[in-house]
């Protein structure tokens, strides 16, 4: 779960870094035309590649987590739900 939570960090964080940033914060100034240009340029090619890492993060992690559920659910089973004495012992009265 721990490369799953990576993935996601890495592929949202590439989104935000090469894509949502320079769109947001380059355009509104202007003079660095040629700057724009190549960021946004070679931006966009990250997306897809972004994108898939994050979808892959979060079917890790989701798939972690069912695993774990599981997992607890086989454990908790083999533990006796009543404890108490055995039915097969005489009383003595």
């Amino acid at each position: 779960m721990r490369i799953g939570r990576w993935l996601i960090t890495m592929g949202l964080l590439t989104i935000a870094v090469f894509w949502l940033l320079p769109t947001a914060a380059f355009l509104p100034l202007g003079g660095w035309v040629s700057v724009i240009g190549i960021v946004l340029a070679t931006g966009d090619w990250l997306v897809l590649p972004a994108a898939i890492l994050t979808a892959a993060g979060i079917t890790i992690v989701v798939l972690g987590r069912a695993s774990e559920a599981e997992s607890r659910r086989r454990n908790l089973a083999s533990i006796p739900q009543q404890i108490g004495r055995s039915p097969s012992r005489p009383r003595i009265s």
